[in-house]
Parts: C-alpha cells; sequence; structure tokens
C-alpha cells in the first residue's frame, strides 16, 4: 500500500505527506492532506497519481529550464493540491512587509530569470511596455482582470515598428493613434509574446504571495495560423535537389542530420551522440540542457543515413550557429526551389514528420520522436513506452 496512505476516524483512506521543501512555494503548504476513498483500491490508485506528480514535478524542478517555464511546468502539475492560504512555517504566517508596486515585482521577476542578456533584454521591454499600459505605480495587488482584459486590447493595436512613421513615436502616441490599417498591426504572434509574459509574470508573483490569486490564468491567447500554414514542408524531391546542389557545403551534413531526425536546429547543436541498446543515437536527456519545453528532453536514433559523417558532428556543430544555419538555409531554399515564402530551415521538422506519416508511423511515436508530448519519464532514456529498437525502425522509414 501507498507509505502516504493513512485512515481517519470516518474509515475514509487520506494520503498525508509532508511537502518536500522546495515544492512547498508552490503548494503553499508544508503537509499535503488529501481525502481519497473508503475503498481501499480506489485510494491506492489516487494516491499512486498523487505520488507520481509530486515525483514529477520534483524531477522537473531538475531541468535547466528557464525559470518562467519551470515555474508555469510545475504549475500546471500540482495546481489540484494548491492552497490558497497563506504557507505558514514553524507556526509563523509568511507576510510582505509592504504591499510592492508592478515596476517593483517586474524588477524582481527580471532578477530571477537565467536567460541571455539579450532574452532578459527583450522581456525588459515588453514588461516595460505593459507596466506603461497598465500603470507600474501602482500596487500589483490592486490590479484587477478589467485592467489586464484592457491591457491586452491595448496591445493588439499596436503598430509594427519597423514601419518609418511609426518607428519615432511614443507609446501614448501610438495607444492614441486611430489611423493605424490592420495590416500595420503587430502579429498575433508577437501580442502573445507579450501575454506570455504577463502571465508569467503573475505567476511569479502568485507563487511568492504578492497576490492572492493568478488574475491572468484565464487569459487567452490570440489564435495563431495553423501550423501547417506557417512553415511548408520541404518534399522529398525538394530536399534531394538542395543536398545534391550543395554537396560541396561542409555545413550541409546539420540541414541533412534536421530533416533525418525532426530536431530542431538548436537541439542538434546541443545534442550528445550516444550509443543506447546499440543504437546510435542523438541524446537530449541531460538535465543540463536548456531546452525549449519539457518534452524536448528526449533520444532519436541517428538514421543510417547519417552514420558516415557522425565523427564530424561536434566539429560543426561547434562552428556554426542555428541562426546562421537558418540565413544559409533560406538562401539555398530561395535560389533552389519553387514557392518558398513559407518554405525555412525549421520547414525540415515539418518535412520529417509528414513523410513518416506518409509512410504508416504512428502519430503518438512521431510526436514523441519530435519532442511534442511529454512523457513522465522525462529523464529516462525510453519515450512513453516505445524501445529504442522501435524508434529506430520508424526513423529508418525515411528514405
Amino acid at each position: 500500500m501507498n507509505k502516504y496512505i493513512k485512515t481517519t476516524k470516518g474509515g475514509t483512506y487520506t494520503y498525508i505527506r509532508k511537502i518536500p521543501t522546495n515544492l512547498q512555494q508552490y503548494i503553499n503548504k508544508s503537509i499535503l492532506k488529501v481525502a481519497l476513498s473508503k475503498d481501499i483500491q480506489e485510494a491506492q490508485s489516487k494516491a499512486d497519481v498523487i505520488s507520481n506528480n509530486i515525483n514529477k514535478a520534483l524531477n522537473t524542478l531538475k531541468l535547466s529550464l528557464t525559470d518562467e517555464v519551470k515555474e508555469q511546468a510545475v504549475m500546471d502539475i500540482v495546481t489540484p493540491y494548491v492552497s490558497t492560504k497563506i504557507l505558514h512555517t514553524n507556526k509563523t504566517a509568511v507576510e510582505v512587509t509592504k504591499p510592492l508596486t508592478l515596476d517593483e515585482v517586474i524588477q524582481g521577476y527580471l532578477s530571477s530569470l537565467n536567460v541571455t542578456q539579450q532574452r532578459l533584454q527583450e522581456y525588459s521591454t515588453i514588461l516595460n511596455t505593459i507596466s506603461h499600459i497598465v500603470n507600474g505605480n501602482r500596487e500589483i495587488s490592486k490590479i484587477t482582470y478589467k485592467d489586464i482584459d484592457n491591457c491586452k486590447s491595448s496591445l493588439i493595436k499596436l503598430p509594427k515598428r519597423n514601419i518609418q512613421k511609426y518607428r519615432l513615436m511614443g507609446l501614448d502616441e501610438l495607444l492614441s493613434c486611430t489611423t493605424i490599417l490592420d495590416d500595420e498591426r503587430i502579429s498575433n504572434k508577437t501580442v502573445n509574446e507579450y501575454l506570455k509574459q504577463l502571465k508569467a509574470l503573475f505567476v511569479y508573483a502568485h507563487n511568492r504571495g504578492l497576490v492572492v490569486s493568478n488574475i491572468t490564468s484565464s487569459l487567452k491567447l490570440l489564435p495563431l495560423k495553423k501550423a501547417r500554414e506557417q512553415k511548408s514542408p520541404i518534399s522529398s524531391q525538394e530536399l534531394s535537389l538542395l543536398l545534391n546542389t550543395y554537396s560541396d557545403c561542409e555545413y550541409i551534413y546539420l540541414i541533412k542530420a534536421l530533416a533525418y531526425s525532426g530536431l530542431r536546429p538548436s537541439e542538434l547543436l546541443k545534442c550528445e551522440v550516444t550509443n543506447i541498446d546499440g543504437v546510435l543515437c542523438f541524446d537530449l536527456t541531460s538535465p543540463t540542457l536548456q531546452l525549449k519545453t519539457l518534452s524536448s528532453y528526449r533520444v532519436v536514433p541517428v538514421h543510417s543515413s547519417l552514420i558516415d559523417g557522425l565523427d564530424n558532428l561536434p566539429v560543426l556543430t561547434a562552428k556554426y550557429s542555428s541562426q546562421y544555419l537558418s540565413k544559409v538555409t533560406k538562401k539555398y531554399i530561395d535560389k533552389t526551389l519553387d514557392n518558398t515564402a513559407t518554405k525555412s530551415l525549421y520547414s525540415l521538422r515539418h518535412t520529417f514528420a509528414t513523410e513518416l506519416i506518409h509512410r504508416g508511423a504512428s502519430s503518438s511515436i512521431v510526436s514523441e520522436l519530435m519532442g511534442h508530448t511529454h512523457s513522465s519519464m522525462t529523464l529516462s532514456r525510453y519515450a512513453n513506452g516505445y524501445s529504442i529498437k522501435q524508434l529506430q525502425e520508424v526513423v529508418e522509414l525515411l528514405n
């Protein structure tokens, strides 16, 4: 029986466990107590789910994700167990010494992030814009959902700054401008980047007891074009044309590797090549890696056509950046292929998925290979029940 199951006087089985210290700030309690059932089998099942979720959250904290991604991921796991009460430690309530303004919380949030200087500057610019709209001198605890909704509406109205006539205009002037055309406004994707940072800021504030509730939890992002409309896959014939045309280029191996692995460019440059059960794999399971999402931690068997040249991969990944590869590949695509407006280096991920599905691979195993789903076995060398041999068989479906 699950060691955290206890029986109450009324005969109800209850899950009682001391929350690990590094999770207490997320759950807002030091002891977790959850009524399960009077039926032992049902109680056991529910207790196992709770234990698995806590272990999953603890594993998530070990991963080298950015703080805001890590916090959101952990909160997604532990939300059912979160207390709305202020956490008590040694029977003394944790209290904020004085109300903090939105600007003060923004500074604390930015200081907590473990990101590059460039990314930090991007987030700072985004949050300073939001602060200007909402009035950053206000206490964050007094900001309402209506304020957040008005902020969203204001962001939607903003024009693209790369348009000459808007470059020198101040934010107040832009917000009051009534002559901005629809096709001059920032994209839904850009607005969502602002909203994501706003949501991450309030997760930070809520986890630290600076606000009673996270008023951005129900804030919806704007709809985007379907992925297939944003980037088009490169067909197998087009890929062959590219590889043959530029076969003399040193970095063409990296382009081929992306097409035959489904890895993101940044993942290819970070991964290790390891032998797992006799199969060479692109290995992204190290918890020291900083990857885009939790599900990005995975292994992808190396396609047989990539074995020749694999020894030179460390040299190439150290020499070329993902930005350079994107720029050069786009140049090659535009020069060699037709209808290239929606084709880029990232299209090779779509090529990988599309070709595998066309060859009969199941969508679930393709999702695992691409890192689109998250297994509870995040740090395992196996993905969601698929053995390395099974993953290899699917990858080898590509010609």
